[in-house]
This record gives structure tokens, C-alpha cells and sequence, in this order.
């Protein structure tokens, strides 16, 4: 998943992965560069044995044929920039090596500041087979850590068969903006 703009927020399942934190997995250091930051906010305790910070990505053990794992605690920023479209940014998926086969996600909004007005829909459903584009609001900070400071969103990817095509429906076909990476990992 990435924006035009520079955020980055990598996703996948290989074999040796853990579900949770990666040994030797680096956090990210976001007061390098003004740009828009999509990476996922971790905390050391019982469900994350890794430093507290902002990750750029985080791989999983493989999901089962029918199955699903979300990632949860994406935030979205921009720090020390305004971008292009003032406070929203085009998002989409792109792959390092092909698209995945037998995928399909949900990214949800599960917050945005309310100063940003944000109208437009909070869950898009996303072929992870296919280039999706849309647009996602953009709060510029320099204090990510504040979750009221930031977009925060969820991503949930299945593999097929997902849910029966009506209970999808349910959850909304709009796209709204910022940019979604995938990286698939060999399996």
C-alpha cells in the first residue's frame, strides 16, 4: 500500500514469518523526511514483543485457503509537508514481484480528525489482483504518537473464497484516497 506521496506501508505472509513481531524488524524513523507517512504504530507488551514505535510493514505467517489476517493500527500522516491535495492523498496497491492470486481486502477508516472534514466512505473493498486507486484524508503533524493526531485505519485480507459476494456488499464498493502497497512474499 502507498501514497503518491511517499508513505509506504508493506504487507504479506511467507513461511518463517511470525504472527506478530519479526525479530530484528526495524522501526521507522519518521523525522527524516517532510512527506506523508503510512506505516503501522506498535507497542511493546503482550501482543507486540518488539520496540514501541512506527513500523513499515509487517509480515505474517500464510493465511489458510478461506482464511484472513488484519492488520491493525495503520496510521497516516504527513509530517512538515502539505500535500499535493491538501489534506488528502492518492493512495494505491502496487507488488514487488506480481500481484497476489487469491486475495482480496478490506481497508477500513477507523478514524480521522475531525478537523479534515472527511466525507467521503470509511471501508473499501480491494481486489489485491488488480492496481486500485482512490483517495484517503491526510492530517499534517509532527505528532504521530497522538492517536488524535492522525488517519487511523485496518486492513483485513482474505483468501479465497472470501465472504459470500452479499455480505461484502454490506461493507461498500466506493474508493477514497491514500495509496495502498502490497508486497507479496514467496510462499
Amino acid at each position: 500500500m502507498d501514497s503518491s506521496e511517499g508513505g509506504q506501508f508493506s504487507f504479506g505472509t511467507y513461511p518463517g514469518a511470525v504472527d506478530g513481531y519479526d525479530e530484528g524488524y526495524p522501526t521507522l524513523d519518521w523525522t527524516q523526511a517532510e512527506k506523508v507517512y503510512l506505516a503501522l504504530q506498535r507497542v511493546n507488551g503482550a501482543n507486540w514483543t518488539g520496540p514501541t514505535g512506527f513500523y513499515a510493514g509487517d509480515p505474517e505467517t500464510p493465511i489458510p485457503a478461506g482464511g484472513s489476517k488484519t492488520w491493525r493500527d495503520i496510521y497516516l500522516w504527513s509530517y512538515n509537508y502539505t500535500p499535493r491535495l491538501g489534506n488528502r492523498v492518492a493512495a494505491g496497491c502496487t507488488w514487488n514481484v506480481k500481484p497476489p492470486a487469491g486475495y482480496a481486502g478490506v481497508l477500513t477508516i477507523d478514524y480521522v480528525p475531525a478537523h479534515l472534514n472527511w466525507t467521503g466512505p470509511f471501508e473499501f473493498i480491494i481486489d489485491l489482483t488488480k492496481t486500485t486507486g482512490f483517495y484517503l484524508p491526510c492530517p499534517i503533524t509532527d505528532d504521530p504518537f497522538n492517536p488524535d493526531n492522525v488517519t487511523r485505519l485496518h486492513l483485513e485480507v482474505y483468501s479465497y473464497p472470501i465472504p459470500e459476494p452479499s455480505s461484502l456488499a454490506a461493507i461498500g464498493l466506493a474508493l477514497a484516497g491514500v495509496g495502498i502497497g502490497v508486497v507479496r512474499r514467496r510462499r
